[in-house]
């Protein structure tokens, strides 16, 4: 099931169309080098030469080539930038299959991996226990072989190379939490990043897709959920990319009734 997380999502983008606004580049830096050529006479050999400047090589310019993000994904943190794109589907005991498309800035040596901190969600999920289960980690489209195949506690993945860019896949388990006094049914998850150890200001991008989806709330500084949905159901986005420090987001979402 969580193998095939990240093309159900992808067909999902397809289906309810795109929410993420891409991210638009400058235009590129002109790649040509305009030469100049002297029609003064030579100089005498008691007079600085000026053909030693004229000489010297042409500075080179560099071109970037442009990143293209992933068949059926937008442009932006997590696929032509740095930054994480986290994906999410609940399924109708409340888990989230997610997939974190992540790019770093730089190549790095090992992945930090910790449960997720839901101290900022507030009062009404703090019967939530997160953990993560069935990961699966690549790194530059190669498989990790990990250890453990759930994180209850941090963990470090070494790497066998440096690497920037990398796919996580998992299934988290008991975030959600069912709201009493409210609509019968009605429930709150909470989901975030698991990689850790990145800059706190790296972007966040959250795609939350589903039919029991209803809301999207983002915890503020002062525990007041705040919405920060976009997009039409059942596809939602969270309105703005989020500094990995804060990068917690509420799904208000339906279950159907205890078996």
């Amino acid at each position: 099931m969580c193998t095939l997380v990240l093309l159900s999502l992808a067909i999902g983008y397809y289906q309810y169309g795109p929410g993420l606004t891409a991210m638009v580049t400058g235009p590129e830096p002109d790649g040509t080098v305009g030469a100049t050529e002297s029609t003064e006479p030579a100089p005498t050999p008691t007079t600085p030469s000026s053909s030693v400047a004229s000489s010297s090589p042409a500075p080179s310019v560099t071109r970037t080539t442009p990143v293209k993000p992933p068949k059926g994904l937008p442009a932006g943190p997590g696929t032509t930038e740095p930054g994480i794109l986290l994906m999410a589907a609940p399924d109708a005991d409340g888990r989230f299959e997610i997939t974190e498309l992540i790019r770093l800035a730089e190549p790095v040596t090992a992945l930090s991996l910790r449960p997720l901190n839901i101290q900022a969600a507030g009062p009404g999920l703090r019967g939530a226990k997160p953990i993560a289960t069935d990961i699966e980690l690549t790194a530059d489209e190669q498989p990790v072989k990990l250890s453990r195949d759930r994180v209850s506690r941090p963990q470090t993945v070494t790497l066998d190379a440096p690497t920037a860019v990398f796919e996580l896949r998992y299934v988290l388990r008991r975030v959600t939490v069912r709201t009493p006094n409210s609509t019968p049914g009605r429930a709150l998850g909470v989901i975030g990043p698991l990689v850790a150890g990145v800059p706190g200001d790296l972007p966040v991008d959250v795609v939350v897709m589903g039919r029991s989806v209803r809301n999207l709330g983002c915890p503020s500084s002062e525990m007041v959920r705040r919405p920060c949905a976009a997009g039409q159901l059942p596809r939602l986005t969270v309105n703005r990319s989020l500094p990995h420090r804060t990068a917690l987001v509420i799904v208000q979402l339906d279950l159907p009734r205890p078996r």
